[in-house]
């Protein structure tokens, strides 16, 4: 990707009418928050992947920890970064063509994203007092049932691609 579309899409994003809330109410930083810890995860963990995978990435799971503490949907940065891992094009060194190498690199690069995941679950139990971290409550019921839910779901995200496609 060039710098021109780097940025272009970043002023995009940045100024997208759909993204007003974030700046118009102060309540709604955690958005704001998150995509910029959530950026600074990714860019630390590529970077420290492309720089050959030497050390411990341990930059990016310290963004990763700000970033679940800002928003709970940073939880999608572990398969995020996987998935961008597994995108990459990368030459395999001779240490890495080793078996035991191949296996411990991935594990290095993940460990500590998985621990930042851990050190935030953690601190979920210790908030709600039980094992489900408050994973399993409901905040609001309105009596809906199933099938209205996951048509609720279809609309919601036909009216945000419409938002993004055409934001009037």
């Amino acid at each position: 990707m060039t710098k021109a579309a780097a940025v272009g899409t970043a002023l995009l994003f940045a100024l997208h009418p759909l993204h007003v809330e974030s700046v118009a109410w102060i309540s709604d930083l955690h958005d704001p928050l998150m995509g910029l810890f959530g950026f600074l995860t990714l860019g630390a963990f590529l970077r420290w992947r492309d720089g050959g995978s030497h050390g411990r990435p341990w930059a990016a799971g310290g963004w990763m920890l700000l970033a679940l503490l800002s928003k709970d949907g940073a939880v999608a940065l572990l398969p995020l970064a996987v998935a961008v891992d597994l995108g990459r094009t990368h030459v395999p060194s001779e240490e890495s063509a080793s078996t035991g190498s191949a296996l411990r690199t991935p594990l290095r690069a993940y460990a500590p994203l998985g621990l930042a995941f851990g050190l935030y679950y953690l601190a979920r139990v210790a908030v709600f007092g039980d094992a489900l971290a408050g994973f399993d409550r409901q905040t609001t019921d309105f009596g809906v049932g199933l099938g209205r839910l996951l048509l609720l779901r279809v609309e919601l995200l036909g009216r945000a691609a419409a938002l993004i496609v055409w934001p009037v």
